[in-house]
């Protein structure tokens, strides 16, 4: 992909689609690194959920830097930026990350030469997303409630998911996940950037941070850093049972967020 002639720092936000992992669980089930297989082209896998590329795949981004030290401890209890160092942050700008779109974030100087271990991202706890997938009773489409609609009229339409737990039977405030170029964990934080606990209803942002497989390495000949974030076969979730774990009498019940996983290149 070629690089938006602006793209000099971190600042600028290349939405790619070459890579994927786990970030966000289906419903009814807690927080861990497994993950649904790839959505066929056409039907549901024999075991139920899948994930697939979504049509519009939106969240709101305040923060992005780069770490010496994971910020999120051990325990998934502090959200800790101490050793971090900003290099983009807003009163909340909206990104698309489906079919492969690229956002500037605006221009800042490269960050300070050293080897960063991590990086971190702090958003909304909502996403905007919109989808459908095919089966043998015709095309399913989200509306405006993430509902899967059957051959509805004007095809898929966006809606909002709102991220209060990573769990919807119990309060579940963190998430991580293996990925195939790194390591992601996620916590839920209220208005104060600490951790919710089992408040999930004082969810403020969603604080992620990410340990890529080798360290960033910035010199002083370094001009900035393409960050790619990836949803291709990753970003929606197909749900084959409600957020209950019921079935909904048709092949497909609705969708929901699905991962997305950051890659770095330095120039």
């Amino acid at each position: 992909m070629t690089l938006n002639t602006l793209a000099k720092t971190l600042g600028l936000i290349s939405l790619g689609s070459v890579l994927g992992g786990l970030f966000l669980t289906a419903p009814s089930v807690k927080a861990d690194s497994g993950m649904a297989p790839v959505c066929p082209s056409s039907g549901m896998p024999t075991d139920g959920d899948c994930r697939k590329s979504p049509d519009h795949y939106e969240i709101t981004i305040y923060e992005m830097g780069l770490c010496t030290t994971d910020p999120v401890n051990a325990s998934y209890t502090i959200y800790d930026k101490s050793s971090c160092i900003t290099t983009f942050t807003s009163s909340g700008t909206s990104a698309n990350l489906a079919n492969g779109n690229v956002v500037n974030l605006g221009s800042k100087g490269a960050p300070n030469p050293g080897t960063y271990t991590h990086a971190y991202l702090v958003m909304a706890p909502s996403f905007k997303l919109k989808g459908q997938q095919t089966t043998s009773a015709g095309i399913y489409s989200s509306n405006s409630s993430g509902v899967a609609v059957l051959n509805q009229s004007g095809g898929a339409k966006t809606f909002t998911e709102d991220m209060r737990s990573f769990d919807t039977e119990e309060c579940s405030g963190y998430a991580y996940a293996n990925m195939s170029g790194g390591f992601m964990k996620a916590m839920l934080l209220n208005s104060s950037m600490q951790s919710i606990g089992t408040n999930c209803g004082s969810t403020a942002r969603i604080g992620t941070s990410f340990k890529p497989n080798s360290g960033i390495v910035i010199t002083p000949q370094t001009k900035g850093l393409e960050v790619r974030f990836a949803v291709t076969n990753y970003g929606l979730s197909v749900y084959d049972q409600d957020a209950q774990g019921e079935l909904c009498g048709q092949d497909i019940c609705g969708f929901g967020s699905g991962p997305f996983q950051p890659s770095f290149q330095t120039f």
